[in-house]
């Protein structure tokens, strides 16, 4: 607790204030608390741990969609890109659309994604 930067802590470990938290508190170590330990919990905590904004979270996805293609377009197998908003696949969708390349979108709200596959 000495050395952290930060702490992310489980809802149920949080409210039995295990030593080791309790300990990282009293250092005044920044705590964040997530309800679950899904994929979207961790992620929203972590963004809020680097202050990431909504800019920086969209021009991630849109490297993301960049660099999936080029790796598409070397092992010609279907990739999945991580969740994101529907604003943020539309426009994921395009990029990959620009390729001449196939997308479409998978999962069930908040997890929905979009997978890159060939014509």
């Amino acid at each position: 607790a000495d050395n952290a930067d930060a702490v992310l802590a489980l809802k149920a470990q949080y409210r039995r204030e295990p030593p080791k938290l309790r300990d990282a508190m009293d250092a005044e170590v920044p705590t964040f608390v997530v309800r679950s330990n899904t994929y979207n919990q961790i992620l929203a905590a972590l963004r809020e741990v680097f202050s990431m904004d909504e800019d920086r979270s969209m021009e991630l996805a849109l490297r993301e969609v960049e660099e999936a293609v080029e790796r598409f377009q070397l092992l010609n197998e279907p990739i999945e890109l991580l969740p994101q908003n529907s604003y943020i696949r539309r426009l994921q969708h395009q990029m990959v659309e620009k390729n001449s390349l196939k997308s479409e979108s998978l999962g069930v709200e908040p997890y929905r994604r979009v997978r890159i596959t060939k014509w």
